[in-house]
């Protein structure tokens, strides 16, 4: 726990200090070497989620191509 107040049901009342030979700091941590895995994924998952980012980068150059139009006509 940390020092400092703690709402409790009964009302406010000090949190307990910890003992002074209890290590406060987070240790170091080692890193990990990143691992890669293979996971199968269907066909047919790869295709729709194409077909769905082809879709999405034409909205983006229609909307582009709109903001354009709207920005010449503004001047």
């Amino acid at each position: 726990m940390v020092a400092g107040k703690v709402k409790m049901a009964v009302g406010f009342q000090k949190s307990p200090k910890p003992p002074s030979h209890v290590k406060l700091e987070l240790p170091e941590h080692e890193v990990v070497p990143e691992t890669a895995f293979l996971v199968p994924v269907p066909e047919g998952l790869i295709c729709s989620k194409n077909a769905e980012i082809a879709k999405s980068v034409k909205r983006i150059e229609e909307l582009e191509a709109s903001d354009e139009r709207m920005s010449r006509e503004m001047e």
